[in-house]
C-alpha cells in the first residue's frame, strides 16, 4: 500500500478497501465497495461495503481501484 499514490475516485467506482490498526501498517480487514459520496478537499470518500452491507467513511490512502 506505501508505493501507490492518491487517485481521485468517482461516485459509482468499484475499491478494494482496508482498515488497519492504529500504526496504520498492519491490515486487520479489507473487502470491496461501492463510491457513494466523496469529499475531494479532504480526500474522503464513503464507501459502501458489499459484505458488511454498510457505510464508512475511507481515506483515498487505503483505497484501491478495482479493475473490472
Amino acid at each position: 500500500m506505501d508505493e501507490r499514490t492518491v487517485k481521485d475516485f468517482k461516485v459509482g467506482d468499484l475499491v478494494k478497501w482496508y482498515d488497519t490498526c492504529a500504526d496504520s501498517i498492519v491490515v486487520f480487514a479489507s473487502g470491496t465497495g461501492i463510491i457513494t459520496d466523496s469529499n475531494k478537499y479532504m480526500n474522503y470518500y464513503t464507501i459502501y461495503r458489499t459484505k458488511e452491507k454498510d457505510f464508512q467513511d475511507y481515506s483515498g490512502y487505503y483505497l484501491e481501484m478495482v479493475n473490472a
